[in-house]
């Protein structure tokens, strides 16, 4: 049982009750839709060596060969977890720095060098690795990496000056006189999205989304956590 859960939202700790297991804390906060809060804990209530587990077997879930740097981060975590060392502890050091800690396999390599430094700092690493995992929503990242997009505003319309014979055409040394350019509209801003329970500015669309691709990488955590799923190997 988690004791200890200063890394939960204010939100998140009131859906969590006395007695409850790192998974069920876990099941409980997804269900919420605090899904972030739902990573935290159970990335704070494995032990690290299985915490490291669940966010090396994410990651390889869309890894990509052709992305290099996070393919070479994930084999690199997966030698840390079959051979836990120090020298496989510094070869995953260094995977997640070359891969500059934007993508699931980084963050896995970064938690596999982080164990035995405290300070929670594998379980924020697995957090970053099992997140980024869920939000390819089952799709291989990109060999480009990962990118979130953002909401675009319309491109404002061009206005074209009229054609026509014997209609002098406005240049560098010509003014017309009477004629005035019209004003580009601009283009309204998109609406901001107050930030919900958990702090995070999430539509109700968004944060559905998120909790439906955050369960199944619960599940394959507590399956490790359980020792029901077997940890892959090669």
């Amino acid at each position: 049982m988690v004791t200890e859960q200063n890394y939960l939202s204010p939100a998140a700790r009131r859906v969590v009750q006395p007695g409850m297991t790192p998974c069920q804390q876990a099941q409980a906060l997804n269900k919420q839709q605090l899904s972030t809060d739902a990573v935290k804990s159970l990335a704070h209530g494995l032990p690290e060596p299985k915490s490291v587990q669940w966010a090396t077997a994410s990651a390889e879930r869309v890894t990509n060969p052709e992305h290099t740097t996070d393919f070479q981060a994930v084999q690199a975590a997966k030698a840390w977890c079959q051979s836990p060392g120090p020298q496989t502890q510094q070869l995953a050091a260094q995977a997640a720095q070359k891969a500059g800690f934007q993508t699931p396999g980084a963050w896995a390599a970064h938690a596999a060098a982080s164990v035995g430094t405290g300070g929670g700092l594998t379980a924020h690493a697995v957090t970053g690795a099992v997140l980024l995992a869920a939000s390819q929503a089952g799709r291989p990242i990109s060999p480009s990496g990962i990118s979130i997009p953002q909401a675009q505003a319309p491109a404002a319309p061009e206005f074209a000056q009229p054609a026509g014979p014997g209609f002098p055409k406005a240049g560098p040394h010509l003014s017309v006189p009477g004629l005035k350019t019209p004003a580009v509209p601009t283009a309204p801003a998109p609406p901001q999205v107050p930030p919900g329970p958990d702090g995070l500015a999430l539509t109700p669309a968004e944060r559905a989304a998120m909790a439906k691709n955050t369960d199944p990488y619960l599940k394959l955590g507590c399956d490790l956590g359980s020792g029901h799923a077997p940890v892959s190997g090669g």
